[in-house]
Parts: C-alpha cells; structure tokens; sequence
C-alpha cells in the first residue's frame, strides 16, 4: 500500500468517525462559545491547530464526546471536531459539518461546488472516493457531494 493510499484511507476513515460523531452529536448539538470563523491553517471558531486537550476544554467547555480512532483521540462538540493524533501534544485537524461556520470569503457547509472553486480557484488535489470530492487547498480540506459542500477541515 502507497503512502498515498494510506492517507486516503485514514482520511476517509476520519470522515466517516466524524460524520458518525456528527450524527450522533445532533441531538444534543451545542454551540462553541466565540466566533464561527473558519481560518484554514489556524483555526475554525474557538479550537485553534496545535491547542492541547487541556487548552481546547478551557475555551470550549467539555466536548459532548471523545472517541479513539485508532490510536487517534476525536473530541466532538455537536457538529465541530478535533483530532489530536497519538504521540502529538496538539490539535492536527479540525472537522466542522455545521453550516454557521463561515471562511472570511463566506464558504460554508451546503456552499455549492461552484462558489468553492470561484472562491478558492483550483484545489492543489482532488480526490473522490465513496461518493465524496475532496478538494485540497493550502491548510484546508473541503470535502463534498452532489455539488455541495457537507464538511470542512482545518489543518496546517
């Protein structure tokens, strides 16, 4: 297997972890306290990359859940989650699914395909894999189907 493919997989594999904490975090969804700014390479609202666990509770408040992927840790609050991968002391990535998270150019979750590309031009790489289109762009990741914008992510 590739490093490309193991990437893919593991990314596919967080998707799927965080469309799962999503939904299941719907019910008793809560808002982050502070802005909904999503900043690719930085932050999205409160949670900012590289933040520990003891920093990311601090500002946002206990998560509604915490799951292990791998040996990975998932903090979820309703529709935004963190990962802080094993070994490393901070946030990596940052998953957002709620549509009141906006980027500075007003991108969001349920943006169509075409706002992101006049948005952000070209993505550097594109991928699709189980229905989804991944589109890769300095410090962010936007992940869609049919046409529309179903997940956000922050990294550096």
């Amino acid at each position: 297997m590739t490093r490309r493919t193991r990437f893919s997989l593991n990314s596919l594999a967080t998707l799927l972890v965080a469309l799962f904490v999503g939904a299941a975090g719907m019910a008793a969804s809560r808002e982050l306290p502070g802005d909904m700014t999503i900043v690719p390479g930085d932050r999205i609202g409160v949670i900012v990359i590289g933040m520990t666990e003891a920093e990311m509770i601090a500002v946002s408040g206990q998560p509604d859940q915490r799951l292990m992927q791998g040996r990975d840790n998932l903090y979820s609050w309703g529709l935004v989650t963190a990962r802080i991968p094993a070994g490393a002391t901070g946030v990596d990535e940052i998953l957002v699914m709620d549509t009141r998270y906006l980027t500075q150019q007003r991108v969001h979750v349920g943006s169509t395909d075409i706002a992101v590309t006049n948005t952000f031009g070209q993505p550097a790489k594109r991928s699709t894999a189980s229905g989804l289109v991944t589109l890769d762009y300095d410090g962010m990741s936007i992940v869609q189907r049919n046409g529309l914008v179903m997940q956000i992510r922050v990294r550096k």
